[in-house]
């Protein structure tokens, strides 16, 4: 068999894909916002037009034969599925009212890194000084760009690098303990079901913050937003991204989406005219050499 038609080709292509439409997903909202939705009703659509795929998804995929999760861990699926992407979103989404969104992909991107520490520190594993190395050039990375825009835009912008933060550290969480499940229940099925229970959770925010009816009051400008944001910046990524991880690995996974941020910064600079650098440059260097050294060693 060729490398083309091989799982490992396919498992990068499914990443790279994955890894450029999840980096659009801070331009739509940024988009969105200037249309002056707030948060929770943005993410309030893109769960409310991505959760009809999720569960089709789960009744084509759940047939007789596969494996049923046991009590235990439901509940571990539901914890993971509520910080994962349920908390996780809702801290992006209000992180995004506060920073651009070059520096949210910054900060979202070193989640490998968290991954790393939390092995270090809860799991004992060990690792070598050349992730040390790598650690140090990722954290120095993202603490010059934050530095740089609060010099040019404000303080304000630490609410959004802390809540972006959080996010990155849940997201982080919700992959460690997800490893195992997967392989377990498959992709589609696993991915499906964390998501369908991320979007309740949204669901029954949204109802208690907001009138259900409030729904209707926006320009066809955000609807066509809010479904290019569940179908190509949701649901699409998701499934390739897990597909991804299974076929080629979480370090693989981590090198090949390298081009996340760069990708978010030149579309933002595109779409919304947000600038670009020196700072950001070198910023993102260290970052994408860091994450790529983390993942590599």
């Amino acid at each position: 068999m060729s490398f083309y038609k091989s799982d490992k080709f396919l498992g990068i292509v499914y990443v790279t894909i994955s890894a450029i439409l999840f980096s659009s997903k801070g331009v739509i909202i940024k988009s969105a916002y200037a249309e002056g939705i707030d948060s929770i009703t943005f993410l309030m659509f893109r769960y409310l037009f991505s959760f009809p795929f999720y569960v089709g998804m789960l009744i084509i995929y759940s047939k007789s034969g596969q494996y049923n999760p046991t009590k235990k861990e439901f509940l571990l699926i539901t914890f993971l599925s509520l910080i994962g992407y349920y908390l996780s979103s809702l801290l992006d989404f209000y992180g995004l009212e506060y920073v651009s969104a070059g520096l949210e992909r910054l900060i979202l991107f070193i989640y490998p890194t968290i991954t790393t520490l939390i092995g270090v520190l809860f799991f004992k594993k060990k690792v070598n000084k050349w992730v040390y190395i790598s650690l140090i050039m990722t954290y120095i990375g993202i603490f010059g760009v934050v530095v740089y825009d609060i010099s040019t835009q404000g303080t304000e912008i630490w609410k959004g690098v802390i809540l972006i933060l959080a996010c990155a550290i849940m997201f982080a969480i919700y992959l460690v303990f997800s490893d195992d499940l997967v392989h377990k229940f498959g992709t589609i099925r696993y991915t499906s079901t964390v998501m369908i229970i991320s979007s309740l959770g949204v669901f029954v925010q949204f109802c208690i913050q907001r009138e259900v009816f409030s729904l209707l009051n926006f320009s066809p400008k955000i609807y066509v937003l809010g479904i290019v944001l569940a179908i190509f910046g949701t649901v699409l990524p998701s499934y390739l991204m897990t597909d991804g991880i299974k076929k080629i690995g979480a370090s693989s996974t981590s090198i090949t989406a390298t081009l996340g941020p760069v990708w978010t910064i030149v579309l933002a600079n595109l779409v919304l005219g947000e600038p670009i650098y020196l700072a950001q440059i070198i910023g993102i260097s260290l970052v994408v050499g860091g994450v790529f050294l983390a993942s590599k060693k």
